[in-house]
């Protein structure tokens, strides 16, 4: 599904679900079709009994560290920019309810798919929760967006291969030690 929670062809179900609103602003949450909080599909819930992200419904086990690679899908699947923010919005929300220790790092896509709508909800996050300076932005920049569509050896298709993994995450672990050492940008 995508995030209107329509049926798609595409293999990655709806991370956080927002119902259309008809004027590209996002709308209301659907639990149902959303995944943030499930392990398993939706055998397993991945919160506890105190609503904190946990494994396995076991207290105490709050990561500290949540990383988000999110756009690429809906993008392709040409979702509403203004719902993916709005999704993205509510779901920074949600997440630091539920994990409130935890450091948030949103990654930029690769593809550089709705980079502005994700920038635009980390800042409206911030603006909202000015207390909240736990929520950064890894953004690898346009160069990386032109190493993806190179004939290179460095994608499996749409998604990068080991080889390719292993370059980005040369790129995104430097700065995501920089912000977990230095606070978040």
């Amino acid at each position: 599904m995508d995030q209107q929670g329509r049926q798609s062809s595409g293999d990655v179900p709806g991370y956080y679900v927002v119902t259309h609103s008809g004027n590209g602003a996002g709308g209301h949450y659907d639990d149902a079709a959303s995944r943030w909080n499930k392990i398993d599909g939706n055998r397993h819930s991945l919160l506890d009994s105190s609503g904190h992200i946990s494994a396995y419904g076991k207290t105490g086990q709050e990561p500290s560290l949540i990383m988000i690679n999110y756009g690429t899908n809906d993008a392709l699947w040409k979702s509403n920019p203004g719902d993916t923010r709005a999704s993205m919005i509510q779901s920074l929300a949600a997440l630091r309810k539920s994990a409130p220790e935890a450091q948030i790092n949103m990654v930029i896509p690769f593809g550089q798919y709705y980079a502005k709508e994700l920038k635009e909800a980390v800042a409206t996050h911030k603006k909202m929760h000015p207390a909240d300076a736990k929520v950064a932005i890894i953004d690898l920049g346009p160069a990386v967006a032109r190493t993806l569509a190179a004939k290179n050896g460095l994608m499996g298709g749409l998604h990068p291969n080991d080889r390719g993994h292993a370059i980005f995450a040369a790129k995104i672990i430097p700065q995501m030690m920089t912000i977990l050492n230095c606070g978040s940008k």
